[in-house]
């Protein structure tokens, strides 16, 4: 039977919004998780290595416009619904929203130029023109929104709601190899749902109304976010360079083992996000509160992650033989030296975001983060072109793995430089 205290400490736990955005991430985040390991063996089979690679290819370049339309909103937006007030919560809301209508226009033109002028052939065009609905979805997301009010609940019944019914679909409409096509429909769809659930429920729920900003708003919401789309730029770059360097200089084959490998790993950044939407607003009020506070949250993450990642990558290394088979099909077998690079990458990776978004953006250095990203960014373009050219895929992937460490030791001497500001002063 529990004492009184711990009943008292487990009913504060209830009533914490932190505790319960959590538990609702994490409920999204195991579906997100989950659903690709019935999804992912069943597409990269029926479509084969070529056409999973094709498709991989037309992704990478999207999401590289993802970035565009979504501009860093999801950090910077977050933080300021984060601290606002009420009132002043729609004026916000209008205004990115409205600026991301802009940024969705602009990467329209940006595909219409691709298409004209590019060198791909016509079927990795239509592939590319077929996934811009997802950005068409990405445009009317409020993820952002919900992460500042901390009512992570929308974010996870809306996405488990359009992913069901793509999930869906692709098993009754995806056969074989020449669905490549559908396939790049069915996964555009889920973002197209989510924004129009996401709309409706922004306007239902909380009764937020939106009205078209001036321009002259839209150019200070731009202005405001510069720094922290540099970085989101920057950080897309990071992780999806290596692709669009095969893509020059190897098959669609060997694009699709790498992309197909770089799913496990990805799989364990996709556990860490949850706590990253989590914390970041609740750790940026705690900076502005009390510094100190804040670097002791950052430091306890930083050793928790650090432990717990680590044993999670050690333990996928020693059975990765056995699991790429199992879970690609046997054609992707070749790739598993792969993961025993990507892994590590994958773990620094998730360090480096306690030591930027959680540490420094979340306490106001938000320029010199993204200066710091800046140079990362030279290292990691060098290093893939130049290995990727030579050694393919494995190549890249080293790039990509020793492009990070330089980050994290970039990060950490900053963080060790100014410290005391970082304890100390409320204003940077």
């Amino acid at each position: 039977m529990l004492n009184k205290k711990t009943y008292l400490y487990i009913e504060k736990l209830k009533k914490s919004s932190l505790v319960r955005n959590g538990v609702w991430l994490y409920v999204l985040q195991i579906f997100q998780t989950v659903i690709p390991l019935f999804t992912l063996p069943y597409v990269t089979r029926v479509l084969g290595v070529d056409g999973y690679g094709m498709f991989s290819i037309a992704l990478n370049l999207i999401l590289y416009i993802q970035v565009l339309v979504e501009y860093g909103f999801n950090l910077s937006g977050t933080r300021k619904i984060a601290l606002s007030s009420s009132e002043e919560i729609s004026e916000i809301y209008s205004d990115i929203q409205t600026s991301k209508i802009y940024l969705c226009i602009l990467s329209l033109i940006t595909i219409f130029i691709l298409f004209i002028y590019s060198t791909y052939d016509h079927s990795q065009k239509m592939c590319l023109i077929l996934l811009f609905f997802l950005i068409l979805g990405v445009t009317f997301q409020q993820t952002w929104l919900f992460q500042g009010l901390q009512k992570m609940k929308f974010i996870t019944l809306i996405n488990v709601f359009s992913r069901l019914v793509s999930v869906v679909l692709i098993f009754i409409f995806i056969h074989d190899s020449q669905d490549v096509y559908l396939y790049c429909i069915l996964y555009s769809s889920t973002y197209v749902i989510s924004g129009i659930v996401s709309l409706i429920v922004v306007n239902r729920e909380f009764g937020i109304a939106y009205h078209f900003s001036p321009l002259i708003k839209v150019w200070y919401e731009l202005k405001d976010g510069f720094s922290l789309f540099m970085t989101s730029a920057m950080s897309k770059i990071v992780t999806g360079f290596g692709i669009t360097v095969l893509g020059f200089f190897a098959t669609n084959e060997d694009v699709g083992i790498y992309s197909a490998m770089q799913k496990i790993p990805y799989v364990l950044i996709m556990f860490f996000t949850p706590i990253s939407q989590v914390l970041f607003p609740y750790i940026s009020k705690q900076f502005s509160i009390d510094r100190s506070r804040g670097v002791k949250i950052a430091k306890n993450l930083f050793v928790i992650l650090l432990v717990i990642m680590g044993a999670i990558c050690f333990f996928i290394a020693i059975f990765a033989k056995i699991l790429v088979p199992i879970i690609f099909g046997d054609d992707y077998a070749q790739g598993v030296t792969l993961i025993y690079v990507l892994l590590p990458w994958a773990l620094i990776s998730i360090l480096n975001n306690v030591l930027g978004i959680q540490t420094l953006v979340a306490c106001g250095f938000n320029k010199e983060y993204s200066k710091i990203f800046s140079v990362n960014i030279i290292v990691t373009i060098v290093l893939n072109v130049f290995f990727g050219k030579i050694y393919g895929s494995m190549g890249v992937a080293m790039a990509t793995l020793i492009a990070e460490s330089t980050l994290m030791i970039c990060l950490a001497l900053f963080i060790w430089v100014k410290r005391e500001t970082i304890k100390g002063e409320n204003n940077v």
